[in-house]
């Protein structure tokens, strides 16, 4: 896992977990520069689903095991963890 395309919310998150295929973790995922075919395929075997077409930025539902395997894609930037929201009073 490249630990330096990670956030920290996100690093802490995967401290402790077991690398399985539940799709624990909502992310934004930000690449070098839109992905060709070949790319989206290797996402989509990771569990990326819905890649839209022509954007650097996209979320996905995916696996502590994805994560670590899409960190270490050269043609990804950075992975951060999506952040609830809450109304404010």
């Amino acid at each position: 896992m490249n630990f330096q395309k990670i956030d920290a919310s996100l690093s802490a998150a995967l401290h402790g977990k077991h690398f399985t295929d539940e799709p624990d973790f909502i992310v934004f995922i930000q690449t070098t520069k839109p992905l060709d075919d070949e790319q989206r395929e290797e996402l989509e075997k990771l569990g990326v689903m819905d890649i839209p077409v022509k954007s650097e930025i996209f979320s996905a539902q995916i696996s502590a095991r994805a994560v670590a395997e899409i960190s270490e894609k050269p043609w990804v930037r950075f992975i951060s963890l999506s952040e609830h929201l809450r109304l404010l009073d």
